[in-house]
């Protein structure tokens, strides 16, 4: 495929994980932002939060134990 020709090691040595465009959806408010473009600690405090909610699912669903990549077990066995 195409894209292995452009990241060979991420697609075989990495766990790859995507989240709905909607994730972040609520972040999309001045009051998170210091100057329109970065966010501010309390978005960041926020983005931080929610992305590592969403990777620890992930990496406690049936789905990722289904496939794992070595690297990839070696973090899900340190979850709780």
């Amino acid at each position: 495929m195409a894209y292995q020709a452009i990241f060979p090691s991420v697609v075989t040595d990495r766990a790859v994980f995507s989240l709905p465009d909607r994730t972040f959806n609520f972040l999309e408010k001045p009051e998170f932002y210091f100057d329109g473009y970065h966010l501010n600690a309390k978005g960041r405090q926020r983005f931080t939060e929610t992305l590592v909610t969403e990777l620890v699912g992930h990496l406690a669903s049936d789905e990722f134990h289904a496939h794992p990549s070595s690297e990839s077990k070696l973090v899900a066995d340190r979850l709780p």
